[in-house]
């Protein structure tokens, strides 16, 4: 008799969906951020992307690689290291480029 992968390990511990959630969320501050920069709020939607980066880069050091997800992309130092560097760039310009006048 044949069984499949369900029938011999179970059901997965969460649905496909749920073990997303940390990209999801990463994915949704830069949704936000954009929205903000498309409604003419430049610097407050640029410094929440690079935010979004900076809180990827948290969870990246945090959760273990089993629960991130496609957070997870190369080595833990590489990926923290990368988001950390890339967050902490597009926020220090956010700051430091003066407004438009």
């Amino acid at each position: 008799m044949r069984g499949s992968i369900r029938t011999a390990f179970g059901p997965p511990p969460w649905p496909l969906w749920r073990r997303q959630w940390p990209l999801g969320l990463v994915l949704l501050l830069v949704a936000v951020g954009v929205l903000l920069v498309l409604d003419q709020h430049v610097k407050r939607g640029t410094a929440l992307i690079g935010g979004a980066l900076l809180v990827a880069a948290l969870l990246r050091s945090t959760l273990p690689t089993r629960d991130l997800g496609l957070l997870a992309v190369r080595g833990r130092a590489f990926d923290v290291l990368t988001t950390g560097l890339l967050g902490t760039a597009i926020v220090v310009l956010t700051v430091v480029v003066p407004p438009r006048r």
